[in-house]
């Protein structure tokens, strides 16, 4: 496959969408109000799932298809440092919310195919194609976090090996009329390198292709290759100058002997999944809620003063929680992603319900506030009240396990963690309103300059650690910046 075939086949895929759009605005939207629902033709999943089936038909006609499947579930043996060493190859890859510590993603599409390239780009021409993974989109721009976060994982299970591998992203116009995948100034695609930046794309791009390189960088590729490291540098040297101004030598120095720094509750404090156990929805109902359920059982003796969450108890708590959800949520879980859905447990909400649980258990009356959001229909607008769903979950959980003890011991650990962690890093008002104490403050800050440093450190290849916490750090800072700034004179 040559360039001018490429862009043929983007082009007619291009029409197909438009042909589709038509066909759905003139049979589908006729009908909606009848039958009360609302859909649109710039659905992620319908797009992609026309689209993959236009491509594996196209495949087959010319005899290069061998293989294909949609929301491909892949499983990867993940290690910090290969993630490291994968973000290294994508700049402002901070941005990327994407957790890759579980060992598992999906692939919108993926195709066992057989293609040979034929390029004027002489470090790609006669590569063969075997494996093709592609990843859609839909936005009215191109964004670049959804290209790293689908380039990264790529990138993360092809690390070791990219050899007849290829990566393609699609992003459709979300146009109810014509979800193209043009780029209106008439450049079909974009060939990714191995190292990508937002500075390369404008917000008009729609296809991206990534081909492994062979061979030697010539001349010209390491010079961009210098190039990007060094605005990679100077990028993350801004970015650190402007969180050191927020904080001072008082601050660095507060930072040292700050007393949360060796506390065991703030350093797992993501053990039960990122952000999860300081959620809003448990902040705002810690007063009204979590609190004088605490001081209840306290006062029944079902827990004391004295007990604490050390590292063999959060490991348990931490599996039976996982184990929990499974029990309860996962059969939800599955039928959704059967039906195509991207979907994860409503963590924080089935921290609530186990709470809430040992309420019955202990006849204790108490209730959390839980949100009533709106959302709109074709016949109106719906109100969904998490009042409600909690009390037919905790209904149906007490009827199907009865007095099973394991719930309740979790739901008990979960709470002392949670009393025991608000304590140390929140002031609580009697009102119910919040703030992080200035202590947790100056230590996120801390935390956030020294993998900032780090991030630094390994772009400009310093051999030596920073630690921000440490009695040294003066010292160390000083001979960090006078490498740095040796690096950037030899450059």
């Amino acid at each position: 496959m040559d360039k001018n075939e490429l862009q043929k086949l983007i082009i007619d895929v291009d029409r197909m969408i438009n042909q589709y759009s038509v066909d759905f605005n003139r049979i589908v939207k006729p009908i909606e109000k009848r039958f009360s629902f609302q859909t649109h033709n710039t659905q992620e999943l319908t797009n992609a799932h026309y689209v993959s089936e236009y491509l594996k038909n196209y495949f087959m006609k010319y005899k290069l298809f061998r293989f294909f499947v949609r929301e491909l579930p892949i499983k990867y043996n993940v290690s910090e440092i290969l993630t490291s060493k994968a973000k290294n190859d994508i700049v402002n890859s901070s941005e990327i919310k994407k957790n890759f510590s579980s060992g598992r993603f999906s692939i919108d599409a993926y195709y066992n195919v057989l293609i040979y390239v034929d390029s004027n780009d002489l470090s790609i021409n006669g590569y063969t194609i075997k494996h093709l993974f592609v990843e859609y989109k839909v936005s009215k721009i191109f964004k670049y976090v959804a290209l790293a976060t689908d380039f990264l994982k790529y990138k993360i299970y092809t690390y070791n090996n990219e050899n007849e591998t290829a990566f393609a992203f699609v992003c459709f116009d979300n146009n109810d009329n014509y979800p193209t995948i043009l780029n209106p100034k008439g450049q079909s695609y974009v060939l990714l390198s191995k190292n990508i930046t937002k500075k390369m794309f404008s917000k008009e791009d729609r296809i991206f292709i990534y081909i492994p390189q062979r061979g030697l960088n010539s001349i010209i590729e390491k010079s961009e290759s210098k190039e990007r490291s060094l605005e990679i540098s100077f990028k993350k040297l801004n970015k650190i100058t402007k969180k050191i101004s927020e904080i001072d030598e008082d601050d660095i120095e507060k930072g040292i002997q700050n007393r949360l720094l060796n506390s065991f509750y703030c350093s797992n404090i993501n053990t039960l999944k990122n952000n999860v156990i300081t959620a809003q929805i448990l902040t705002s109902n810690y007063q009204n809620f979590i609190f004088p359920l605490y001081n209840e059982l306290l006062n029944k003796n079902i827990i004391n003063k004295n007990d604490e969450i050390d590292k063999i108890k959060l490991s348990s708590m931490k599996n039976r929680f996982d184990e929990f959800e499974r029990t309860i949520f996962g059969n939800s879980k599955v039928e959704s992603l059967l039906k195509g859905l991207t979907t994860s447990y409503k963590s924080s909400f089935n921290i609530i319900l186990l709470l809430y649980l040992l309420t019955f258990k202990y006849h204790i009356n108490l209730k959390p506030d839980l949100p009533k959001p709106k959302t709109e229909l074709t016949n109106g607008v719906k109100t969904i009240n998490y009042n409600e769903i909690l009390d037919d979950y905790s209904k149906d959980i007490i009827k199907v396990y009865g007095d099973q003890i394991y719930f309740y011991d979790l739901g008990i650990s979960i709470l002392i963690f949670i009393y025991k962690l608000y304590g140390e890093i929140f002031d609580f008002n009697n009102d119910g309103t919040y703030k992080f104490k200035k202590e947790y403050d100056l230590l996120k800050k801390t935390r956030q300059i020294q993998k900032l440093f780090d991030e630094l450190r390994r772009v400009i290849d310093y051999k030596k650690s920073i630690n921000f916490f440490g009695n040294d750090v003066s010292n160390e800072s000083m001979s960090f910046f006078e490498y740095l700034y040796l690096f950037f004179m030899n450059e």
